[in-house]
């Protein structure tokens, strides 16, 4: 407890069950769960944990869970990865980037890495 991210920063105000159950906070669901290496990934967890559901979309994460239950080289490769720069990417950052204006001279370009390869 007070080891993981506690997701405080998802805490909806008025959210119906959010405080009560304690998803969110120093020994909270949240942070027993979470084990998600960005604030993207952290995001999306408590988007799932307050958030409803249809039913086949919850047994298809369902479905997943069970196929990588058995998976311990999967997590164990992925606990190898350690720490990374790009842990606290935001959304906003990916957003900008996709809404920003395409290359305008792309065929120079491609011809540019062509010439140096």
């Amino acid at each position: 407890m007070g080891k993981g991210h506690q997701g405080s920063e998802f805490q909806p105000d008025d959210h119906p069950y959010a405080s009560d159950l304690g998803i969110f906070g120093e020994g909270s669901l949240f942070e027993r769960i979470c084990t998600a290496r960005t604030h993207l990934g952290r995001q999306r967890l408590a988007s799932y944990l307050i958030e409803p559901t249809k039913h086949k979309e919850a047994q298809q994460r369902q479905e997943a869970v069970r196929e990588l239950a058995s998976r311990t080289d999967l997590r164990e490769q992925i606990a190898l990865l350690g720490r990374h720069d790009f842990e606290e990417s935001k959304w906003s950052t990916f957003a900008e980037w996709l809404d920003s204006p395409s290359i305008q001279n792309a065929k120079l370009l491609r011809l540019c890495f062509c010439i140096s390869s």
